[in-house]
């Protein structure tokens, strides 16, 4: 038996016996929605939604939550992406049930189909809701306010005040191109003027002369050599200075401006999305279908508007949008009695869910007096007795 169940059970014991309901007295909560500040063409940009529940019961904790945030509907066709993920204390896996760009609403659900807390009594953060801004979204100020906002703790309803958030959008600044600066180089090469000078080396160039001797006799008794040398020396002397002055001056000019602007330009990427044709399925309810219950749950089709209705007759008992994964959790507007027949209605996609049928629990044995017990042994012996007289 689910937790739902069982403490249904317990709200119908207490009113049976005449003692105070269960109902909500001390069971209170607020549900806060963040403040973000994105630019267009961000991705992945997160709003924090917290709660603080104190449900001071026996399951301590919310089984079920369903909300809405309502937005301004010109921001309907610049959101894509929206997910929702569980944070902070929360056990569930949350949901979105969709967004309609006409009233500018997007639902929350988180619940457990048998009953179980989803959210234990405490403070801070529960889910995260993402999404991306496309890059032509209008920009300002944009209030996030919270709009018929459901809480249970099992059949009890618990009483929540909302805190609103906002959404900032920024505009993205367009990009600036900055030429590079174009600085003329001039080089000049400095001249250095070479002078060279060969160095004269004088060239002496004797050239000796040499005299033949003479040499006359002269008849007589003694000879006499007359020797005459002749010396010449003719030195030369051959000076020849080379001077060579070669001015060597160069220079060199060079100009080089650089301009180079640089401009990036992004595409925007393209989404295509591939269609997927799933049957639809047909609404049926899983539980809260007992005497004296005032919340069924249940699974069907995804972001489906769902009814709750009695068979026969028609009368709707209660509404609720359903889960992306096909969950919904809808709260009626009266408990269920003895003998009722209920019934799923989907009535986005037009699909009737079987009918289920409502019992009371069996009626308790009603306690003997003493009196009564005497004559009750009285008459049992009596039978006794002629029954063994015959035999």
């Amino acid at each position: 038996m689910s937790r739902l169940k069982q403490f249904a059970l317990v709200l119908i014991a207490a009113t049976s016996t005449g003692s105070a309901a269960i109902a909500g007295t001390g069971n209170t909560g607020t549900l806060t929605i963040g403040t973000t500040v994105a630019s267009q063409g961000d991705t992945g940009v997160a709003v924090s939604i917290s709660a603080t529940t104190a449900t001071n019961d026996v399951i301590n904790g919310v089984t079920a939550l369903t909300f809405s945030i309502s937005l301004d509907s010109t921001l309907c066709s610049s959101l894509s992406n929206l997910a929702v993920v569980s944070a902070g204390r929360t056990t569930g896996n949350p949901e979105i049930s969709g967004i309609s760009c006409g009233s500018g609403q997007i639902m929350f659900n988180l619940s457990d189909a048998g009953g179980a807390v989803v959210v234990p009594d405490g403070a801070g953060a529960i889910m995260t809701w993402t999404f991306d801004v496309s890059g032509s979204a209008p920009t300002g100020v944009f209030p996030l306010t919270v709009s018929s906002p459901l809480a249970a703790s099992g059949p009890v309803t618990v009483g929540l005040s909302t805190v609103a958030g906002q959404l900032t959008i920024n505009g993205v600044t367009p990009p600036t191109n900055t030429p590079g600066a174009s600085t003329p180089t001039n080089t000049v090469a400095p001249s250095t003027p070479t002078n060279t000078v060969a160095p004269s080396t004088p060239t002496n160039t004797v050239q000796p002369t040499t005299a033949a001797p003479t040499n006359t006799n002269t008849a007589g008794p003694s000879a006499t050599p007359t020797n005459t040398p002749t010396n010449t020396s003719s030195p030369t002397i051959t000076n020849t200075p080379t001077h060579t002055l070669t001015p060597s001056s160069t220079p060199t000019s060079t100009t080089t401006p650089t301009v180079t602007p640089t401009r990036t330009n992004t595409a925007s990427p393209t989404i295509t999305s591939t269609p997927t044709n799933t049957p639809i399925p047909t609404p049926r309810i899983t539980g809260g279908a007992s005497f004296g219950s005032n919340v069924v749950s249940g699974i069907g089709a995804g972001n489906a508007n769902i009814e709750i209705r009695t068979s026969p007759g028609g009368e709707v008992l209660g509404s609720a949008v359903s889960g992306a994964n096909g969950n919904f959790v809808v709260f009626l507007n009266r408990a269920l009695q003895d003998e009722d027949a209920i019934q799923p209605f989907d009535t986005t996609n037009g699909l009737a869910g079987p009918i289920v049928q409502i019992d009371a629990p069996p009626a308790p044995i009603p306690a003997v007096d003493p009196i009564g017990a005497a004559v009750l042994m009285i008459l049992l012996a009596g039978g006794l007795f002629w029954r063994l007289r015959r035999s």
